[in-house]
């Protein structure tokens, strides 16, 4: 099975009813913070499956791109983007991947406007949101 397989595989697997509840309540809990002003990047997003879960234009990102859903090209270590170019940045189960986590936190921290705080869950994920959502444990 090739990586595009995989990521399919990865959609269509969200749509199960197990997976969707959690999935569901996660995803709900980053668009609640996420208004219609708001320029957001999802880092890590792989096969794109926020986009079944979030109603709201999002910049989905990753090292390959997937079909229409997921622009490719984007290593977290060296983000292409400008300082301060994004005021909302989601990477759900993307640390534990990455060669150098904490460069990559660097340029997560160097795209996004300063003002938000930085949140991590269990499990590699993390996010920047207001602080109404800071620690409400976005990866379980």
């Amino acid at each position: 099975m090739n990586y595009s397989d995989q990521l399919l595989r990865q959609f269509n697997n969200a749509t199960k009813p197990g997976i969707q509840t959690f999935l569901k309540k996660l995803y709900g809990l980053v668009e609640n913070e996420i208004t219609a002003m708001d320029r957001v990047i999802e880092v890590g997003a792989g096969a794109g499956i926020s986009q079944l879960f979030i109603d709201k234009a999002i910049l989905r990102t990753d090292l390959f791109s997937f079909e229409n859903r997921v622009s490719g090209d984007n290593d977290c270590h060296n983000l292409k983007y400008k300082e301060n170019e994004f005021n909302g940045l989601i990477a759900i189960d993307v640390l534990h991947h990455l060669a150098e986590p904490t460069v990559a936190l660097g340029e997560f921290k160097r795209i996004v406007n300063f003002g938000r705080t930085p949140t991590s869950g269990r499990g590699g994920g993390v996010g920047w949101f207001s602080s109404s959502l800071m620690f409400r444990q976005l990866v379980i």
